[in-house]
């Protein structure tokens, strides 16, 4: 399929060339153009048909395998106490999938979306805006970490949307090594800690953290936020693999006042060298 892809994609680039010249405009930017303005997936969700923006066929992955990659974090979600009015931080929200399934789910509740790849941002926005969730979910472009109010390096693996493997403040990624970003940029970042305590957001009642290398340091930044009894719980990405990080995280939730509840995953998407990637979720004593 890629190289026929290819071929297309010469044959029209050839075009594109002739048609500049005669027309003085590009072909290929409004091809893009009328392509994104198909490029929209419909799924049902909380029994209601709703509509996602996918620009390409990982964002498109992503909403297909809506309740498959993660069925744990599905269930997770279903479980939350909407009986009052409650808070639900969405770590590493990519393209909101979990923070939209949420916002569905729930009529009490306010969702926080943390995603500051810009990449990522232009979808997430967009999906948020087309099901007119703006009331339940806002956006914090703040990439958070154990550092307060610094400008520190955003690393991209891939510069496309709705990928993942983007780290704040170093060049790790899920394994704990080093790699060599597609694109980089400066960017204001924070802690749990400075936003709660400066009255900029709520304290939580559920946090989700899949940020794809520094959870620990995303906890660091809490500090002593974790312990309050309106924290319910929180689920985390943890690569078993990656000992730095599955020390810390496990020390910094036993002294939190958490027990692990469970470690789940969809066995098909992990494998190789995310043999040892799980979902931990950890509740409050």
């Amino acid at each position: 399929m890629k190289y026929i892809a290819k071929i297309i994609f010469y044959l029209i680039n050839f075009f594109d060339v002739f048609l500049q010249k005669v027309f003085n405009k590009k072909f290929l930017f409004f091809l893009k153009d009328l392509i994104e303005n198909k490029s929209y997936t419909e799924k049902e969700v909380s029994n209601k048909k709703i509509v996602f923006f996918t620009p390409n066929s990982i964002t498109k992955w992503r909403v297909d395998t809506l309740f498959t990659k993660e069925p744990e974090t599905i269930s997770w979600i279903d479980s939350f106490d909407g009986r009052e009015n409650f808070v639900f931080w969405d770590i590493g929200a990519n393209i909101g999938l979990y923070s939209i399934y949420a916002a569905l789910k729930f009529k009490n509740i306010s969702v926080v979306s943390f995603e500051p790849s810009t990449s990522n941002i232009r979808v997430l926005s967009r999906n948020i805006s087309i099901n007119n969730l703006q009331e339940k979910i806002i956006i914090n472009q703040l990439p958070l970490s154990n550092k307060e109010n610094q400008y520190l390096l955003l690393n991209e693996r891939e510069f496309i949307e709705g990928y993942a493997e983007n780290t704040f403040g170093k060049k790790i990624d899920f394994t704990g090594k080093n790699f060599n970003p597609k694109n980089s940029y400066k960017i204001l970042g924070s802690s749990i800690k400075y936003l709660i305590s400066q009255n900029i957001l709520k304290l939580p009642n559920y946090i989700k953290i899949d940020v794809d290398g520094i959870e620990h340091l995303i906890l660091k930044g809490a500090g002593d936020y974790l312990s309050d009894k309106k924290l319910k719980s929180i689920s985390i990405e943890i690569n078993e693999n990656f000992k730095e990080q599955y020390d810390q995280v496990t020390e910094i939730m036993k002294k939190s006042n958490f027990n692990l509840k469970h470690k789940k995953r969809a066995n098909e998407f992990f494998i190789g060298n995310q043999s040892k990637i799980y979902n931990y979720l950890f509740e409050k004593k």
